[in-house]
């Protein structure tokens, strides 16, 4: 796996791990009862962010997401 796929990765899970959380917290802000996420919960939503950056059909939005990722490693 190169640099740039390592590093795609992990600004996916963090960005997974960003969702969840701010889903968390304002489900607790609304006065929900909540309980900490598992791990799982966060690697789903990562799955899912990763099925989103490499199965995009559509060329266009394929390219903002290989200049956003080229941009952000640097």
């Amino acid at each position: 796996m190169s640099d740039n796929d390592k590093r795609l990765r992990y600004d996916v899970l963090m960005t997974a791990i960003g969702i969840v959380d701010q889903d968390l917290y304002w489900r607790k802000e609304n006065g929900e009862r909540v309980i900490a996420p598992s791990t799982e919960v966060y690697i789903s939503k990562a799955k899912e962010l990763m099925t989103f950056v490499d199965d995009i059909p559509d060329p266009m939005v394929k390219n903002v997401t290989q200049l956003l990722t080229e941009h952000s490693g640097k």
